[in-house]
């Protein structure tokens, strides 16, 4: 099991906005009983990040967990698995170091294949959006925490982590220290938070229509725009001879749902 990445950079200036408070609103459906939030002082995550060992500023080649060496898997090839990325210059929208674990920890997971979820929200100080595609691999750890490592494909996480970062007390919420500890060691982001979601492939497909919204907006196109009420608008009248179809095409199913979604609300009001 290696470490690789295949990211497509999307255009500099898409902003998440609409889709971050769509995540805000399915995790406001989610009930207090299975949903745990988290938020502490910098001298707390300094003390534990420390207790497990995690290096600040290295990056590079990931660090290697063995398959004998592995006390839980996040989203292997047979289980559901999402990796969402999205950012905006509405600081506001961006509770910075809030963490959001949804289902089980590591600890009840433990020996076990887990379907997975993680999104990493990100709001970067004005004029810095385009940084994001710099930042992107800061969420896999690389080469930061020894016993967590992560293969990546576009839209899906392959974590292992190791017996020994397990018995060191690591779970959802030291994982999040740790990305949210990445990103914020650039200036350029002004707020990182974290949402986490573990346990059966159920519970992480209910985020699944959010991920493929966020991925395929992500891509390539450079004519399509998400509006501020959560649309998506191309000026280019002529689709068959537009360089960008294929990448809108994988949007249209996206785009017919937001709009029943949006007349949905509209009647509502």
């Amino acid at each position: 099991m290696t470490e690789t990445t295949d990211e497509k950079k999307p255009p500099a200036g898409i902003d998440f906005a609409p889709l971050i408070r769509e995540l805000r609103e399915e995790l406001e459906k989610t009930g207090a009983e299975a949903r745990r939030s988290f938020q502490v002082s910098d001298d707390e995550k300094q003390r534990a990040l420390a207790r497990l060992g995690f290096r600040p500023g290295r990056e590079g080649g990931g660090l290697i967990v063995p398959a004998e060496q592995t006390a839980v898997e996040l989203g292997p090839p047979s289980q559901e698995s999402l990796d969402i990325v999205m950012s905006t210059g509405n600081a506001e929208l961006i509770r910075d170091g809030a963490i959001t674990v949804i289902g089980p920890d590591l600890a009840a997971l433990r020996g076990k294949r887990s379907a997975f979820c993680q999104a990493v929200l990100i709001a970067f100080c004005p004029g810095q959006a385009a940084k994001l595609f710099e930042l992107m691999n800061r969420r896999f750890l690389f080469n930061r925490l020894p016993g967590y490592m992560v293969r990546s494909v576009p839209g899906r996480l392959w974590v292992r982590v190791s017996h020994e970062l397990m018995d060191a007390g690591f779970g959802f919420f030291e994982l999040g220290l740790a990305i949210h500890s990445a990103y914020r060691e650039d200036p350029a982001v002004a707020a990182c938070e974290l949402v986490f979601c573990a346990g059966e492939s159920e519970s992480v497909q209910r985020f699944s229509k959010l991920a493929a919204q966020s991925q395929a907006l992500s891509r390539k196109s450079r004519k399509l725009e998400l509006e501020s009420d959560g649309t998506y608008s191309c000026d280019d009248l002529d689709c068959e001879s537009c360089d960008e179809k294929t990448y809108c095409d994988e949007l249209r199913d996206l785009i017919k749902y937001r709009r029943e979604l949006k007349k949905q609300r509209e009647s509502e009001a």
